[in-house]
């Protein structure tokens, strides 16, 4: 698994052997590029969900925090 983004956090839950992570950043911080809503690790393959009409980078690891 990836560390938390840097100035942020990582949210992450395992249903039977798949992790489920959400990534956000601290107060006064923004991603440098806007990540999926979810990423979820299926048969260690990391894969994402983003909400529709919505565009989002599928770049790993996830993106950093920076500095609004």
């Amino acid at each position: 698994m990836y560390a938390a983004p840097k100035n942020g956090a990582l949210a992450c839950y395992t249903v039977g052997s798949d992790n489920i992570c959400a990534v956000m950043c601290k107060k006064g911080f923004d991603f440098k590029f806007n990540p999926p809503l979810l990423y979820f690790c299926a048969s260690g393959i990391w894969q994402f969900y983003g909400l529709p009409n919505q565009p989002y980078s599928t770049e790993l690891p996830w993106p950093d925090c920076s500095s609004k």
